[in-house]
């Protein structure tokens, strides 16, 4: 079935905006399904259980088979495609490592993938040791899931991804055919801002880099990612600024300057506006869920999951891409 000419971009939505796993075990997709061509910032994997799918990322096409693995690099335009007349089962799981890029060693090791410096070959096959891992990653989420336990897990995949890069002789970008200024639009506005979210910016500049107007900067960006620049930006910067609430010995103020905000009024508006309540209010809910994951009860599993449930939520049973089935 045919595929819309201009590449969606995919805006997951989870329950929680801090979560950075989403995951969908046994997902089927049939003949009927509507195929979208489609673009995101988080690594996409996906294990192919049963059927045949032809797997588009840009300008190629992978044919995929039961066991082998598919990797969507940030901001590939992909589709997926079941061979006709076939369903096809995969598990499916996107990581959203950008939200979690902060301090040298993030910045060392995950910054140049998010930043598109490097990518992973999209289609492995008879590589038994990445399997092993993607098939550990993936059984992670079975039952309650421990989201501890799956970002070690995932983080040992994708330092075998990184060697795998470095062995490849072949040529990991893929070229698009389908509106390549724009994706290098959202490459170049993104990476700046992931870049220098501490500091001041000024959309114009942004702008500027993508030899863009403002004006049409900010049509162009709030098309691609359904947010203003502004919006994005003040998103960006209260997810880093709950971290280090949670995570550090910072003030409000001294989190809210470290993340880029100057001005503390509007710094507590903006973080009611995008995490439901004041940055207050968020520290005692923390330290509620601390006080409850030291109770003697339980695994050391289920306390950490207790622990890190309001910051790291996993999602297993159901995914929303603006009300499309995620492909």
């Amino acid at each position: 079935m045919p595929f819309s000419e201009e590449p969606q971009y995919d805006k997951i939505i989870t329950n929680d905006s801090t979560s950075f796993f989403l995951c969908k075990l046994n997902k089927k997709i049939y003949d009927q399904t509507k195929y979208v061509m489609s673009w995101h910032e988080q690594v996409e994997i996906k294990y192919i259980i049963s059927g045949s799918v032809n797997i588009e990322i840009g300008t190629e096409v992978f044919s995929a088979q039961p066991g082998d693995i598919v990797i969507v690099n940030p901001y590939e335009y992909h589709t997926t495609r079941v061979v006709s007349g076939k369903e096809a089962v995969y598990h499916l799981l996107c990581v959203d490592i950008s939200k979690y890029t902060v301090g040298s060693f993030f910045d060392k090791y995950f910054a140049p993938y998010t930043s598109g410096e490097f990518r992973f070959r999209n289609l492995i096959r008879n590589d038994p040791t990445v399997k092993d891992a993607v098939l550990e990653l993936f059984s992670s989420f079975e039952g309650e899931g421990d989201p501890l336990m799956s970002w070690g897990i995932f983080i040992k995949l994708f330092s075998l991804l990184c060697q795998r890069s470095k062995d490849d002789s072949v040529a990991l970008t893929v070229s698009d055919k389908y509106s390549m200024r724009k994706r290098e639009l959202v490459q170049t506005a993104l990476s700046h801002i992931h870049t220098n979210f501490q500091n001041p910016i000024k959309i114009g500049d942004i702008a500027q880099k993508c030899y863009m107007s403002e004006a049409h900067f900010c049509r162009v960006f709030k098309q691609l990612t359904g947010d203003t620049p502004v919006s994005y930006i003040n998103k960006y910067r209260i997810n880093k600024a709950a971290v280090l609430l949670t995570d550090s010995s910072l003030s409000i103020k001294e989190s809210a300057a470290r993340v880029g905000f100057h001005d503390e009024t509007y710094f507590l508006k903006s973080f009611k506006k995008y995490k439901g309540m004041s940055p207050s209010a968020y520290i005692s809910r923390q330290e509620e869920l601390k006080k409850q994951a030291q109770k003697p009860t339980g695994s050391f599993s289920q306390e950490l999951s207790a622990r890190l449930e309001d910051t790291i939520n996993v999602q297993n049973t159901r995914t929303e891409v603006d009300n499309e089935p995620f492909l």
